[in-house]
Order: C-alpha cells, then structure tokens, then sequence
C-alpha cells in the first residue's frame, strides 16, 4: 500500500482512467469493498476512500475483493497493453487519415508518452511510422487497380501527388509507375520474422524498404 506523492500520481490516473504500465497498481474503494485498474469505467469514487495496492494480491490480502467490470485478476497488464496495441493498428488500418498521437492514446485509456513508447516496444515501429507504412499499402493496393497513377493517389486518400511523390523512396522504394508495372527490373528482397503480435513480413529495395505487414 502507497501514499504521499505516489498516491497523489496514481490519483490522478484513477481520475484521468489511464493506466501507465510504467507503475501497475490497482486500488480498492472502502465503502465497496471491491478493487479495481485505474482504467475501470465504474464511477470514480471519492478520494478518501480509496486505498492503492501495488499488486492485485496485497488488496486480496487486505478483504478487498476484484471488480467485475474491469476484471483485475483476469488479465495481465501486458495482455491488456498488447490488446491496446493491437486494436490501435487496426483503427490506423481502418481510415485514410490517421488519428492523431493523442487520439490513440485517448482510446487506449494511456498518456500520450506512454503509448508512444508502448506501441513502439511492441510493434517495432512508431504510431506515425506504422501509419506512414498503412497509407503505402493503401496506395499500392489502388495502384494495381486504378487507371493511372495519379488516380491511384486520390482514391488512396491523399490531396497532392506531390506529397506521394516526396515519399516514393519511403512508401515504395521505386517510382509509382514502377510499382504499378509489378517493379518489373527491380531488385527486392524479403523476410519474415516473428514478433511480439505474431510475424512481421518486410521487403525492400535498394532505395529502402518497400512494404512491412504484421500477421497474427
């Protein structure tokens, strides 16, 4: 059990709903006698009475017992974050502009810091940096389908082909035309590896790599 400046922190990431993996606690509210993350989505209880434990155990221990919304015991934080994670790829994935940092760190109920580096431990690569490589995919997938390049680079979602133009050598390795062509007379290579979320499948070029997808 913790107070002094480590409870008024953890206060706060009770309040805010954020849990930073960086410190894992739960805390247990006397008037309930239930413990819960500091994600819960239970109403937030009166700061005098809540206790902080530093593991679920202690506040078991303590006659607390787990909170049924937020399930404390049933879940490691590291499957939680890597939940987290996975489903903010999947939310990059789903739109053609990507959220902001703030955004995803919103909706993973995490300081913008701490899932910047979370999602980076796991995934290999930053939110901007998987984002970057999304809207390549997207904008090969229309490049096999549309009629001609710059076609390819409205329907993909971008206002300027001179943007898509900029990052040729970072979201293709090679010229659009190229790539429309199949990168006929170009060099790739690649590999898989396995990864904290499953495999990872990268490919380049002499100019740098072509594509990067993750597989569970």
């Amino acid at each position: 059990m913790e107070s002094g400046g480590i409870s008024e922190s953890r206060w706060k990431a009770v309040i805010a709903r954020q849990h930073d993996g960086d410190d894992p606690f739960v805390y247990a509210v006397k008037t309930t006698g239930v413990f819960c993350r500091p994600g819960c989505s239970s109403r937030v209880p009166k700061k005098e009475n809540v206790v902080f434990f530093n593991e679920a155990a202690e506040a078991r221990k303590a006659g607390f017992r787990p909170c049924k919304r937020c399930n404390p015991l049933d879940r490691p934080v590291q499957q939680e974050r890597l939940e987290k994670i996975i489903q903010a790829c999947r939310r990059i994935d789903m739109v053609e502009q990507s959220p902001s940092l703030e955004t995803l760190a919103s909706e993973a109920c995490m300081s913008p810091g701490y899932f910047q580096r979370t999602f980076k431990e796991i995934v290999g690569l930053s939110p901007k940096q998987f984002a970057m490589n999304a809207a390549a995919r997207k904008l090969k997938e229309h490049l096999k389908s549309s009629r001609t390049v710059t076609e390819a680079i409205y329907a993909a979602g971008f206002n300027a082909s001179s943007r898509v133009y900029e990052k040729t050598h970072l979201w293709l390795s090679m010229t659009p035309g190229a790539y429309r062509k199949g990168g006929a007379g170009v060099l790739i290579v690649y590999g898989i590896e396995p990864c904290s979320i499953g495999l990872v499948l990268a490919a380049s070029t002499l100019s740098g790599i072509s594509t990067a997808r993750f597989f569970r």
